[in-house]
């Protein structure tokens, strides 16, 4: 009969077609979606490889819209603002990456880059020591670069040098080689002032940039002087100023050197070069320093304190300066209090200044004060061995114990020599872990 339903006939469910056509729209959704993600992905990687890498930021943040866990572009992303210097927002991206896979030592040692220019040093150390527990192969040149430079930002001068070599060891061809040249140079530069000529002569002609080849040959300069080989230093000052006028720092060292000389002429000149240097940068004390010191030399004392007092304006927490003036204030009608007065000041300031101690004993013998001359000679003594101050120590000893044939002598006092690397205040290094006591040492 027709209209007639059977009981048994089973019921059609009015959803069902529905329901299969959203799954099926969803299915296209999330192909169409995956298609997107990968056409922009493709787009910020060509467009890194013209670079246009406003447009590769643009294209990569769209893949990530419809894939925020996409690692290839993260990795991409976080690569372009490492090269911008975007350092946070590569950190962002870098983090991302860890919280999906905190396994990635690659990702570690990216991460431990961006936070060393951020001088997050520990955060950075941290990041660098996941990547060595993480990398498949720890000898990586660009992590122990990047290791060097923290260990050297840091003041772990032993760690920073092996970190260095290892790299050089690893890959002699490495890309920033010359720059590891001349971070080496810096850290001999301290102490082993040959090697560090050496580092500086590798790199003179190819300087890593920013560096320019009139900078480096300052440093050769400067090496040379400290190896008391002043006719090959002032070639390369010389050598400076012929490409760059204007390097207020060469005026000085070459004016001084100038100083070391029989001709009144050459003399002369090395003063005008000091004046000169202070024109060109008013605001730096050394250039008054050494004018003051040249002044000094010359017995012109009232020239010469006020060439000081301009130094300690510009300058006053320059342990040096303050030797130097209170040095001036002794020889200069004998104004005792004023000079202990700024050798303590100088003392105080770098506590490890030789000739601050030294001319505080010289003092304390003047106005008959054994006891303290001797412990001022004693502190001198240890801080530099090399220089005779025994025949002092025995003559206020043989004072203390009566000995009347022993008069305290009056000496004159003695200058840092402006020649010389002046003699920092220790400073204790940020205290970080070896990290090669833990992993494989670089270099082997």
């Amino acid at each position: 009969m027709q209209g007639y339903i059977r009981r048994d006939a089973p019921l059609t469910n009015p959803f069902m077609s529905e329901n299969r056509n959203i799954a099926n729209n969803s299915a296209l959704i999330q192909r169409l979606h995956t298609a997107t993600e990968t056409t922009w992905l493709q787009l910020g990687t060509f467009a890194e490889k013209q670079g246009e890498l406003d447009k590769a930021v643009l294209a990569l943040n769209k893949a990530l819209y419809f894939n925020h866990t996409n690692t290839k572009a993260l990795i991409q992303l976080a690569s372009i603002y490492r090269k911008r210097e975007q350092f946070p927002k590569a950190i962002e991206c870098l983090q991302t990456i860890l919280g999906l896979d905190n396994k990635n030592g690659e990702v570690w040692g990216a991460l431990g880059h961006c936070n060393l220019m951020l001088d997050e040093y520990k955060t950075a150390f941290d990041a660098y020591q996941q990547a060595l527990l993480h990398l498949p192969n720890p000898r990586d040149p660009s992590l122990w670069y990047g290791i060097g430079l923290l260990y050297d930002r840091c003041g772990c001068l032993e760690q920073a040098e092996g970190a260095f070599k290892g790299v050089l060891k690893m890959d002699p061809d490495f890309e920033k080689k010359n720059d590891i040249y001349f971070q080496l140079g810096m850290i001999f530069k301290q102490s082993k002032f040959r090697q560090a000529l050496e580092c500086f002569r590798h790199i003179v002609h190819n300087p890593p940039p920013p560096l320019t080849e009139s900078e480096v040959w300052f440093h050769v300069g400067q090496c040379h002087e400290y190896l008391n080989e002043n006719e090959e230093a002032v070639k390369a000052y010389e050598r400076v100023t012929k490409e760059c006028q204007y390097y207020s720092k060469v005026l000085q060292r070459l004016g001084w050197l100038y100083q070391d000389t029989d001709s009144e002429e050459i003399k002369e000149r090395g003063h005008n070069l000091v004046i000169q240097s202070i024109q060109f940068d008013h605001t730096d004390g050394h250039g008054w320093w050494m004018l003051g010191r040249i002044y000094m030399q010359q017995h012109k004392h009232r020239r010469s304190y006020d060439a000081f007092q301009q130094a300690i304006y510009r300058d006053p927490n320059n342990a040096v300066f303050w030797c130097c003036i209170g040095a001036l204030y002794f020889v200069m009608n004998q104004q005792h209090r004023d000079a202990l007065h700024a050798y303590i000041r100088a003392i105080r300031l770098n506590p490890c200044l030789f000739e601050g101690w030294y001319n505080l004993g010289v003092l304390y013998e003047a106005c008959d004060q054994p006891q303290d001359a001797l412990d001022a000679y004693r502190k001198a003594n240890e801080l530099d061995g090399s220089f005779d101050v025994e025949d002092r120590l025995k003559r206020v000893r043989q004072a203390l114990q009566g000995n009347p044939q022993v008069n305290l002598s009056q000496s004159a006092p003695i200058l840092p020599d402006p020649g010389k690397q002046p003699p920092k205040p220790t400073r204790q290094p940020t205290p970080l872990p070896d990290l090669m006591i833990h992993q494989t040492t670089p270099g082997r």
